[in-house]
């Protein structure tokens, strides 16, 4: 068995080729590269099963360059606490290394959590998690449930060409930080997507409606809702989670309708219920007329009046001549005509409903 010195020192001689493929050299410089970095690989190995490999801990915190990644997988391969130690501070001083990241996270395990501090912790995770997109990362990612954190997991539901399990995972993670995270997932979700992209953009939604579904709180749903009508490839999912909130929350929730009569309205509201909707209320208000006099020189001039003077729901019917105007002298005592407006309100009907939990 070598000793220590030899076994860091085959560590510390790893390189990558120091010349490009075009160069003269080039297949001799690659040949000794790749020795290097196998020798270097036999070194970690064999010290993983030395008696005495916490010795190395001191030599190792110096790699650099090529002999990063390695020293990083030697200090791994001892695997105590102080190794762990010294791979954070290789970690900081290289740059934050996600390769390193990634090391330091799988051989640490759960001992890495109380041996760092919270902000080292993230860092490593946040690391690892970029260098690798690995799922494997969710389950801390949602550990750790700060803004960065929440982020990458909304990241991987945007990662729609993986496969649905790979996404299933940062959903679960988002529904366990729960409402912290909605105000993010409701402006993702109102997010649009080039015409190329519309499948993509579809899934993405889901999934996110996914997540609402089981956080989402009363102020999520007329944003929800904006989507329920806006995107009707999502309009299922944005229903169901309107209704899923709705019933966790015990909410009160009301549709209105508008329409020629009454009967119409109501048939309109009641169309957009799930059926697991229980009735609560129902207010009606018939459909009606008023009138209004304008002056105008024109009928054409009346009616433009009168439309700005619509109430919400109404439209213009007709236009009356009631009094005619006078054209005056070379327009001296000119005197516009007066009008009849008469307006129709439409129908209304406003339900109040709940869903039984």
């Amino acid at each position: 068995m070598r000793s220590i010195k030899e076994l860091c020192e085959a560590i510390g001689s790893a390189h990558f080729p120091r010349v490009n493929c075009i160069h003269p050299d080039w297949k001799e410089e690659k040949a000794r590269a790749d020795a290097s970095l196998e020798a270097a690989k036999a070194a970690v190995e064999e010290l993983r099963r030395h008696p005495e490999k916490e010795q190395a801990i001191g030599m190792l915190r110096g790699g650099d360059g090529d002999r990063i990644d390695f020293a990083g997988e030697a200090l791994a391969a001892i695997g105590s606490d102080e190794a762990l130690l010294a791979l954070l501070d290789l970690f900081k001083k290289n740059d934050r290394s996600g390769n390193l990241a990634k090391v330091m996270v799988e051989s640490g395990g759960t001992r890495l959590k109380p041996l760092l501090s919270s902000g080292d912790f993230e860092a490593i995770v946040l690391s690892a998690f970029d260098y690798s997109l690995d799922e494997k990362y969710a389950c801390l990612l949602g550990d750790i449930s700060s803004d960065q954190a929440i982020d990458k997991l909304i990241y991987m539901l945007f990662q729609t060409q993986r496969i649905q399990a790979y996404r299933d995972k940062a959903i679960l993670e988002l529904v366990r930080v729960g409402g912290k995270t909605n105000r993010k997932l409701l402006d993702k979700l109102k997010r649009e997507w080039v015409v190329e992209q519309k499948d993509q953009q579809t899934q993405y939604r889901k999934d996110i409606l996914r997540v609402l579904k089981a956080t989402g709180d009363e102020d999520s749903i007329p944003e929800i809702r904006e989507i329920m009508v806006a995107d009707g490839r999502v309009s299922q999912a944005a229903a169901d989670a309107i209704v899923s909130i709705s019933r966790r929350l015990g909410l009160t929730m009301e549709v209105i309708s508008f329409a020629g009569s009454v009967e119409e309205a109501l048939r309109k509201a009641k169309s957009g219920l799930d059926k697991s909707a229980e009735i609560i209320d129902i207010e009606k208000t018939e459909a009606g007329e008023r009138s209004i006099v304008v002056e105008a020189y024109s009928e054409r001039e009346a009616a433009e009046k009168a439309e700005r003077l619509l109430l919400d729901r109404e439209s213009l019917e007709e236009i009356v001549a009631q009094e005619a105007g006078t054209k005056g002298i070379f327009g001296i005592g000119k005197k516009p005509a007066q009008y009849a407006a008469r307006i129709a309100k439409d129908a209304r009907v406003r339900i109040l409903y709940k869903y039984k939990k």
